[in-house]
């Protein structure tokens, strides 16, 4: 998904610096959000979090910069009401953690303000040779946006106590109507190949599950023990009844057997 807005180089090699003077824009102010797409916002992140988490002087330089900050009220939010960041660092993404870039985009967002004040001033340009334009930051707010709904059920299917199969298909179906429907929206036009990429994925890892034996097995078992809550819920005989043979045919009308 992330290889379509972001180079394969940097997504093989995330602790290495990838250069992107080829792509610097001409005029910041006037690019379009396709333009900063194209400069790669996850490999700019990607170089600033690395850059800063591979020092312990700059960790505490950059943990400084919040400080101030904060003691200042600098950091000002969108209806210009200031508020104290917390002290975090930056996050590393990994290829081998699932999740990763989501969480490093997300943490390089909530601290934008104090990254632009490290590294803006004119001795760290050899330091930090790339840095995001407003429109990046936009973009790559964008991309979090996109990652967002997997980041999310993945967390949800990972704290449930007593994983269950039965619900895989479901959340499957879930993810693919959002991703869907963000596609259609006309500010994630810049964004709609990465969209594509995912949704192709995910359907083509749904057709392989939908129809395996442990899933349908599965569906059948779950159902077996709603129905028992059911029979518990229900204080009515007759509803009891009605649930038992909507059930049976619905199951008779899509082939599975209660």
């Amino acid at each position: 998904m992330l290889r379509e807005c972001t180079s394969t180089e940097a997504l093989e090699n995330p602790t290495g610096e990838f250069d992107l003077t080829e792509h610097d824009p001409v005029n910041p102010s006037s690019q379009t959000p396709t333009q900063a797409l194209q400069r790669d916002p996850v490999a700019i992140t990607r170089n600033i979090a690395n850059t800063i988490r591979s020092s312990q002087l700059r960790r505490e330089e950059f943990r400084e910069i919040v400080t101030t900050g904060n003691r200042r009220e600098r950091w000002l939010d969108a209806q210009q009401v200031s508020y104290q960041l917390a002290h975090l660092t930056l996050i590393r993404d990994s290829p081998t953690q699932w999740g990763s870039s989501y969480l490093m985009i997300e943490r390089a967002l909530y601290l934008r303000q104090a990254i632009e004040v490290y590294i803006s001033p004119p001795v760290m340009s050899t330091i930090f040779k790339q840095r995001l334009t407003n429109n990046e930051w936009a973009v790559l707010k964008d991309i979090k946006n996109i990652l967002e709904p997997a980041h999310a059920l993945q967390a949800v299917m990972c704290t449930e106590h007593t994983p269950i199969l039965a619900c895989i298909l479901p959340a499957f179906d879930s993810l693919l109507s959002t991703w869907t429907r963000m596609r259609k929206e006309p500010s994630n036009a810049h964004l709609r190949r990465m969209i594509d990429a995912a949704v192709e994925k995910m359907t083509s890892q749904y057709n392989e599950r939908r129809f395996s034996k442990p899933h349908i097995i599965s569906i059948g078992m779950w159902q077996a023990v709603t129905k028992s809550i059911a029979n518990q819920a229900f204080a009515s005989p007759s509803s009891i009844a009605q649930v038992s043979m909507d059930r049976k045919k619905l199951a008779s009308q899509s082939g599975f057997v209660c």
